[in-house]
Formats: structure tokens, sequence, C-alpha cells
């Protein structure tokens, strides 16, 4: 995990952080801030036309041939899927143009622009070399990418100032990323055991990543997290088991979705620390694993055929409808009839119906106000490299029925009553610091909660212990959650 370095921030600017769509339309509860320029790198699942442009380039999945792109564009486009991807949906949710990929040098760029490459790998070569990996020679990993935005924004905005303001205006989408480096490990024969020791080093170099845009100026970046691998046509096929118990309740892989859970964890909790770096920046999570997983659990709700939820649209053969040796985009393979009823479009990548709901929600995590309290009258508030790390090391709070809520007050508050702050009341460090201890299921009720509904910590402790602890048994709770003190005779560590 990335360390932690000391952070100093105004109180005020931390508060703006908690909502991501905070700027332009303050009054409007369900609508985005006026976004003039998308931004976005990323892999397959985002490339709109780059990896086809690059010379000499070689893919196994041709979204170059028909019938990718017969969906909605009626011709292929590069795009892996049957029609538009989820950064599409988000440009014509912004009312903005679709995003042009970086390769087309005759496009219109002023609207920002896309570097995502199918493929792309978020390490770079020399890490698999050292692992005996073998990389594709057209690779674009993350780095290559963001050289290609420096690129753009050197011709395009010109000065580092300028380019900022362009970057202040914009929507960054970061990934998903790290799909294909794992894609890669098991490829090459690698065991999930090994493919989860390259976890750390995958969100190492994400989170270098944003913190290279952030100096340049962006504001608003989202990071999605992987999808179920376990729940996809090419891993159900290539690692098939015989043993039933490998399988979950919907036929998925277990321990291949148990990888990519770990990625989201490990992904979300550095984000978790880098958001407390960057409190004048707006970094949103997106859970893309619990939408599929949600499509998973009533596939006929959104329209998709529960039959065929595990198979391919365009495949051959298999319990999966799919085959390595002969894919999508061949002249063998022919797309079903109606894939707005199916997940998967070819054994790697959705459908257009299926992204439209992965990319709802992105927009609704941009469009929302993420949780906000009431403005709280504070001077300079410093935060030490010491509370930061205690924040982190007494834990987060995802809303798991494991998870004790009033342990989790009380081990925040033993941090917090250390906290002593000219001009800062002790209510208001609570106020300010809670939400930074919330994740998953938890951090997405708090981001529920009307603007200015929480404006003391009574308030907020009974709000948290009813949604996360059954009602008889929180009264006495509140009570010694409220009255807790840091007793004169006693030392930090006896009360943790």
């Amino acid at each position: 995990m990335a360390s932690l370095v000391p952070t100093f921030f105004l109180l005020a600017a931390a508060l703006s952080s908690l909502t991501f769509a905070y700027a332009a339309n303050n009054n409007n509860n369900n609508s985005c801030p006026n976004y003039e320029y998308i931004f976005q790198v990323g892999d397959s699942l985002a490339d709109t036309g780059n990896r086809f442009r690059i010379s000499n380039v070689k893919s196994s999945y041709r979204a170059d041939h028909f019938p990718y792109g017969e969906k909605f564009f009626g011709k292929p486009t590069g795009r892996f899927s049957d029609g538009r991807l989820v950064i599409d949906y988000i440009a014509m949710s912004l009312k903005l143009p679709l995003l042009n990929p970086y390769m087309v040098k005759e496009a219109n760029f002023s609207h920002g622009v896309n570097c995502a490459v199918g493929g792309a790998t978020v390490l770079n070569d020399p890490f698999y070399v050292a692992k005996n990996i073998t990389t594709a020679k057209d690779n674009r990993p993350l780095r290559s990418q963001l050289r290609w935005l420096t690129t753009y924004l050197k011709t395009t905005c010109h000065t580092r100032q300028k380019c900022s303001k362009v970057l202040g205006k914009s929507l960054f989408m970061f990934g998903e990323f790290g799909g294909n480096d794992y894609y890669l490990a098991f490829s090459e024969g690698k065991s999930i055991d090994e493919a989860k020791t390259f976890v750390p080093y995958i969100v190492k170099t994400i989170v270098k990543g944003i913190r290279q845009v952030i100096r340049y100026g962006a504001k608003r970046i989202v990071v999605p997290g992987i999808f179920p691998l376990g729940c996809f046509p090419y891993y159900l096929t290539m690692f098939s088991s015989l043993d039933y118990e490998d399988y979950d309740e919907f036929g998925c892989l277990k321990a291949y979705n148990e990888l990519a859970m770990y990625h989201n964890d490990y992904l979300e909790r550095a984000l978790s620390i880098l958001k407390l770096e960057y409190s004048n920046v707006a970094i949103i999570y997106i859970d893309y694993y619990a939408a599929v997983k949600s499509i998973l659990e009533r596939p006929s709700y959104f329209g998709f055929n529960k039959k065929s939820i595990l198979k391919t649209c365009c495949g051959i053969g298999g319990q999966y409808n799919y085959d390595d040796d002969i894919l999508c985009g061949t002249s063998k393979v022919q797309a079903c009839s109606d894939s707005a009823k199916y997940l998967h479009w070819d054994g790697v990548h959705l459908t257009e119906k299926a992204y439209y709901y992965v990319a709802e929600r992105v927009i609704n995590g941009i469009s929302s106000k993420e949780f906000q309290f009431s403005p709280i009258q504070a001077e300079t508030f410093q935060v030490t490299n010491n509370m930061l790390h205690l924040l982190q090391n007494k834990g987060l709070f995802s809303g798991s029925y494991i998870e004790d809520p009033q342990q989790h007050l009380k081990n925040f508050l033993s941090i917090c009553v250390t906290q002593r702050h000219p001009n800062v009341t002790p209510e208001a460090i609570r106020l300010l610091l809670f939400p930074f201890t919330m994740t998953r299921e938890a951090q997405t009720w708090l981001n529920s909660l009307p603007i200015n509904s929480m404006a003391t910590w009574v308030e907020l402790v009974k709000q948290f212990l009813n949604k996360f602890y059954p009602p008889n048994k929180t009264a006495r709770q509140i009570y010694e959650i409220l009255q807790f003190r840091k007793k004169t005779t006693e030392t930090l560590q006896e009360i943790c």
C-alpha cells in the first residue's frame, strides 16, 4: 500500500471534496457539473478505435470486423462490443460528442481524447519479463497512454496553466485497469496465488498515474474496479472444474472472482488514502464488479435471458458458446439474433445492453451529491501523518454484517479525542473525518443522505447505528458513544 504523507488543508475545502459533483449545479441533486471535456485511459472496455490503428497490430478479438459494432454504429469501429461502451453512454449523458480515439489524427478533439487501448496492461514489460511472461509488442500500457495524454495537452492547451484549466473542467475516466494483467498471467500458466502477488504493483501503478493527472490539473476522477473474472465465458471455458464446490450460486468460478474482489478492495483502500492527501480533488471509485453481480442476481429484471446469462452472444461451441480457437470476428462465427438478451458479447467483453447498466452506475456516481455536512466555522486544520496512519490502521467500515458498527465508532473516537486544534471544535473534527472511514456499502449509504441532513455528531451516530445495527440494541450504545471521553489518567494506548 502506498505510504501516507503529512497533509495540510482547509477544512472548508475538505468538506467540499466530500461531494463529487459539487461545482456547477449545487441546487440540483440529480445533475452533473457542466463538464466541457472527457479524458479516458484504459483497455478494451473503453477503447473506441485505438488498437486497430496501431501499426502491425495483432489481436485475437477482431473488433475491426463484423459483427462488432453492428448494434448502434452499423459497422465495426474498433469498439470491442456490438455497440456502445460505457464511455459512450457517459459522453451522451453529459451532452458531449462521443470521444474520438487518440490514433485518429484528423479527428475532432475539442472535447477531450480517448487514449484507451485494447489489451493494455497496467504494468510495463520489464515486470513481466522478470516473471517469464511474454507481452505483446503492440501493448500500450498505462505509462504509454499517459504519454499520449501529455502529447495531446502540449499540442492543444500548450501551457501548464491553460492545461490545468482544461482539466479542471473535465471528467477523467481512469480505467477500468488491471483485467489484462491477470488475463496475461493466466494465459502464461500462472496460478491464482501468483497472480494475486501482482495486485500491490498494479494498484501502486494506477495510483501513480492518478497522481500524474492530478499534477496536470485533473479535479474529478472516476476509477472503476474490475469485473468478476470468474463469470466470463473465457475463464469458465479455459479454467473449468469438475468440482461443483469451485462454482458459486451463479455458476461463476469462485477463485477468480475472489482475485477480482481482492484487487478491488486493495484499489479502493488505496484511493481512500489518496483522497486524504488530495482534499481538493474528487476521486470516486465505481464498483464494476457489483454492476455485473446485480445483473446475475436478477437477469430477467434487466431484460436478459437467464438461460444464456453466462453464454456469449458472438461465439461458437461448448457450454458457454465459446471456443478460444474460433472467436468472434472470424468468418466461422455469427452473432446471436438478439444481443440485448445477452450479458456477454464475445467471451471477455460485454454487450452494449450490459454496458448501459454499468454506465448507469458511473453516471449516478458523477451526478450524486456525495455526503456533505453543514458548513463548519473553522480555521486551518492540520492532519498529521500519525493521525492518517491511525485512521487506516483502525480499519474502514464497509457495512458488512460481520462488522461491528459500535466498535468502529469507538475506534474512530479514540483517534478523534487525541486531536486538539485552536478554533476547531471536536464535533467539527468528527464530522470532517468520519466519511473517510467509510467504504463500499457504507459509503454508498453515506453518499445517499441529503446534503446538510447531518448537522451534528449526535444525528450522524443515530443514523449510522439505525442503518447498521438492530434498533432494539442501539439505545444503550448511542448513549455510551456520545458520552465517550478520554480520562485524564488514560494514555492513548490504553484507550486503543
